[in-house]
């Protein structure tokens, strides 16, 4: 027997198959005093909520009527950020980018990689930088915070030895409060090795080299005394770029 659908019957199919399709891809959101996060299928609202307070604690909502917008996209999440685009060369401002994808993807998206769409006002994107944790480091290593600032280690490393570095980066200028800074500590056979995040722009500058080694020279003493510390530059899924020793 052929089945026989009328014209309004079809016609009532189409419009119920057009708003299926448009409830995933119309924004929802979720608003943060005068902020809002908009995110769209499959984005949940508890992921959209996670993030929001998130930008609330680290200060980028100020109630000031700014929007923000998530996506997830090959099991990656996508937050598309309004700035003013005249900043984006900034290194300085690239290397704090850099350190929130991997904090977004260990504190908002459960460990899942995330990418920091830098866009107008009306999110067309003008540069993006993805990060996230490498599944062993999210595995295995612990993570405290200092300051706003994440810091990670193995779970076999000494707490006299973690606090050591914790209180020498409180005290250091290279790490400022609330910068998003990440950093990790890790012991081998031939020493301990000290890293963090940085944008690749900004270790080829000669001054700030010479900044590194110092920075090395000082942690040793204060820290490992006579044992050997390199300190290695990562990018933002942790590969590392450079690694400075003695």
């Amino acid at each position: 027997m052929q089945l026989r659908f009328s014209p309004f019957v079809v016609f009532l199919l189409i419009i119920g198959i057009t708003c299926l399709t448009s409830c995933d891809t119309v924004p929802q959101e979720i608003s943060f005093g005068q902020d809002k996060v908009l995110f769209t299928h499959p984005v949940t609202q508890v992921v959209a909520q996670r993030l929001g307070e998130y930008l609330q604690n680290d200060g980028f909502f100020k109630n000031e009527g700014t929007k923000v917008k998530v996506s997830l996209s090959n099991d990656t999440f996508q937050v598309y950020l309004p700035v003013d685009t005249t900043i984006l060369p900034d290194p300085a401002f690239l290397s704090w980018c850099q350190g929130n994808t991997i904090r977004w993807s260990w504190e908002v998206f459960e460990g899942k990689p995330a990418t920091l769409v830098l866009a107008d006002a009306d999110f067309q994107a003008k540069q993006w930088i993805t990060g996230g944790p490498p599944p062993e480091l999210a595995k295995t290593f612990k993570r405290d915070k200092f300051e706003g600032n994440s810091f990670y280690y193995p779970p076999g490393i000494q707490g006299k030895i973690v606090n050591k570095v914790i209180d020498f980066l409180k005290q250091d200028s290279t790490f400022a409060p609330e910068s998003g800074a990440v950093a990790l500590l890790d012991s081998t056979s031939s020493g301990w090795i000290f890293g963090y995040v940085a944008h690749p722009e900004v270790i080829q500058d000669a001054e700030y080299r010479k900044h590194v080694q110092n920075f090395r020279t000082k942690m040793q003493n204060a820290c490992f005394q006579t044992e050997s510390l390199s300190v290695r530059i990562y990018d933002s899924s942790f590969k590392g770029i450079e690694t400075f020793t003695q």
